[in-house]
């Protein structure tokens, strides 16, 4: 990313401007959220099944969102060798995922891809938020303006989110709803 980051840095002429939008991760990557997530959207069970790669998509699509981020978690960059930590609690008779927040947010936006589920189970979306996307826009050469910012695309939260994930911090022993973290940013970078 870092090479590609110069390229666009080296292909304009000074003056030129690269307008980036691009999916984000949240700022406070490492903090322990918890995730609630929807178990009457599908099945619940044999989530851990390989039906082959032809019948994929349509398994998938039968699970749960709750049975999903199980495979999910068991699926996500294992090859590259990385472990989705996470435990399954209950709170006030309530049933959680306890997470860290980058985890929680690589889930929700993957989980309707479940047409090419293989291929973006090696992809990582949330590994760099605002504040570290300018930082390497700035160690390049490049002038981030201040138009640049994060957001939470509103047709995702309430077309993907809303209904199937909620989020919560523990706040004085409670937890507390969260609003969905970013899911987009608009980064514009000038070559001074």
């Amino acid at each position: 990313l870092e090479q590609f980051i110069q390229r666009r840095f080296d292909e304009l002429v000074h003056g030129g401007v690269w307008i980036n939008r691009d999916v984000v991760g949240p700022e406070n990557k490492d903090q322990i959220v918890y995730m609630q997530l929807s178990m009457d959207d599908g099945r619940n069970t044999d989530w851990d099944k390989n039906p082959g790669s032809d019948k994929l998509p349509d398994y998938l699509k039968g699970l749960s969102t709750h049975a999903r981020f199980l495979r999910f978690a068991r699926d996500f960059r294992h090859d590259e060798g990385y472990h989705v930590q996470f435990e399954v609690v209950k709170r006030d008779g309530a049933q959680y995922i306890q997470l860290r927040l980058q985890d929680a947010c690589e889930f929700m936006s993957k989980k309707e891809y479940v047409d090419n589920w293989e291929s973006e189970m090696h992809e990582t979306f949330c590994f760099w938020d605002i504040q570290e996307w300018k930082a390497a826009l700035e160690s390049r050469g490049f002038h981030v303006l201040p138009e640049s910012h994060a957001y939470a695309n509103p047709w995702v939260v309430a077309n993907r989110y809303e209904g199937k994930a909620a989020l919560f911090r523990e706040h004085q022993g409670t937890l507390q709803r969260m609003e969905f973290p970013v899911t987009n940013m608009l980064l514009i970078g000038e070559k001074l």
